[in-house]
């Protein structure tokens, strides 16, 4: 008897271009019936956890619709049998949308042997004031112009050893469309088993290669439609040897809803600003900016967009050659 234990798969795929929907199941070996129905602590588990235990991201890149820079969630498998191998489908990304995640009946999920990410923006988007209308999570769509790292057809398989783990990184940043900037929360199924959940925040920090004057003129298509947070900052080149860092914010309402654009600051080429922003106080954020030629010398601003007239204060704070300090909240001024 064949002590390697393996677990159905079900391969599943929607051709976009068409109408029409095609799904296959394949059974790459039999398995006891009740595999796929064990508790998670039994035949495998699966887990995930940000890179390097970092906890806040960025969006920057090329193309208009930046994706969040560096979200590559490590999914680990262990294979719980302390005495028998274990055959599964290599954990990749799937064309389903992740919003049905928690809403969808249970046997469908158990069906699914591809890896689909549940994510949600936790209360209010930074710098907006939570009410009693506020949802408590809202649920966050995968970027509909992402394409799925499987192709058509059944996925490569892999062995675990008794009590064996593998980690395979997966880049949800790109997976999803995340405009807002606010604090999320995150988890997965796999092969009909769910991970834990991991929680992150993603700074009203946008890194683009366009100029400063190139933003103004189309922002539009560097948000995919008009934008609608109340405050962002970018880092854009700028018309020297060194970019810039500039934000803009919302002001009135309705017919007189306007934005305003400020420069905050000149930045070496490369290099982005550490940013923290105050939950308790909607609009107030920090930035450390390293000196655009003194590697020994930053400067901490306080930006505080949450009262009329806004307040910006800075300081200089000295330091080893390349080594900031780690920006926290309690380095800032008080501005309220």
């Amino acid at each position: 008897m064949d002590r390697e234990k393996r677990l159905p798969e079900v391969v599943s795929w929607r051709a976009v271009a068409g109408a029409c929907a095609l799904a296959a199941t394949m059974v790459l070996a039999a398995a006891p019936e009740k595999a796929m129905g064990e508790d998670a602590s039994e035949g495998f588990s699966v887990s995930i956890s940000l890179p390097g235990g970092k906890q806040t991201f960025h969006r920057g890149g090329l193309e208009p619709a930046a994706p969040v820079n560096g979200l590559i969630i490590t999914v680990t498998v262990t294979n719980t049998y302390a005495d028998l191998p274990l055959t599964l489908p290599r954990p990749e990304l799937v064309p389903h949308d992740g919003v049905g995640l928690s809403k969808a009946g249970e046997s469908e999920l158990r069906a699914s042997s591809g890896l689909i990410f549940d994510m949600h923006l936790l209360g209010a988007p930074t710098g907006v004031r939570r009410t009693d209308k506020t949802p408590e999570r809202t649920a966050i769509p995968r970027n509909p112009l992402a394409v799925p790292v499987t192709g058509l057809g059944p996925r490569p398989g892999v062995t675990l050893g008794p009590g064996e783990s593998k980690g395979f990184p997966v880049n949800v940043g790109s997976w999803y469309g995340i405009r807002k900037a606010g604090r999320y929360e995150m988890s997965c199924m796999f092969n009909g088993r769910r991970s834990n959940v991991v929680k992150f925040e993603v700074l009203p920090l946008k890194i683009l290669n366009a100029r400063a004057r190139t933003l103004l003129a189309r922002l539009e298509d560097f948000e995919r439609g008009g934008e609608d947070y109340p405050f962002m900052f970018y880092v854009v080149r700028g018309d020297g040897r060194f970019n810039e860092v500039v934000y803009r914010v919302r002001r009135g309402g309705g017919a007189d809803e306007h934005y305003e654009y400020h420069r905050l600051a000149e930045i070496a080429p490369g290099t982005v600003p550490q940013m923290v922003t105050d939950s308790e106080k909607p609009g107030r954020v920090g930035l450390l900016v390293p000196d655009k030629r003194n590697d020994r010398l930053s400067r901490i601003f306080t930006v505080d967009l949450g009262v009329l007239p806004m307040r910006v204060s800075g300081k200089e704070v000295g330091h080893e050659a390349g080594r900031p300090p780690q920006l926290a909240l309690g380095d800032l001024e008080s501005t309220r």
